[in-house]
């Protein structure tokens, strides 16, 4: 699913920049550590590119360890290098904009059950929406159309 179109970013200069494909055993790992199955969508990404890098603008999909990393540390130690005190335990953080904003899914219980993805802004200690599924979320990364730092969308 994901590899023509990552492919097709991949070759514009500046744009993205890709990983090898996640062993799947480190994905099962990460997801026992984090305690959940990843939505279908991050899943098929990761097992298509272990992440993906914004060329300066963050890193919006983490490899699979590291959402595991970061969400288990946030979980147990209240803050990680990349997740402020005060980040919603309430979402699974993915990856991020380069400028302190965190990209993440909302959670119900132990799951994601809804495709919307948020985007944290540690000035305001708010999650606010901007996209409807992760290739939205990409589309709109793609063309810098992320809204501006530390502005509420509400």
């Amino acid at each position: 699913m994901w590899t023509a179109w990552l492919r097709g970013l991949d070759t514009l200069e500046g744009t993205i920049a890709l990983a090898e494909p996640v062993d799947p055993d480190v994905l099962a790992d990460a997801e026992d550590r984090l305690g959940l199955i990843l939505p279908d969508a991050l899943r098929t990404l990761l097992l298509e590119s272990d992440g993906v890098v914004g060329i300066g603008r963050g890193e919006p999909v983490w490899p699979a360890e590291r959402i595991a990393e970061e969400n288990v540390l946030l979980r147990t130690a209240g803050s990680t290098p990349a997740l402020p005190d005060g980040a919603d335990d309430d979402l699974l953080f993915f990856g991020d904009a380069g400028d302190g904003r965190l990209l993440a899914y909302e959670l119900e219980g132990d799951e994601v059950t809804e495709p919307d993805v948020y985007l944290w802004q540690p000035d305001l200690r708010e999650a606010v929406w901007i996209a409807s599924d992760l290739q939205s979320l990409l589309d709109d990364w793609y063309r810098g159309d992320l809204p501006d730092e530390d502005r509420s969308l509400g």
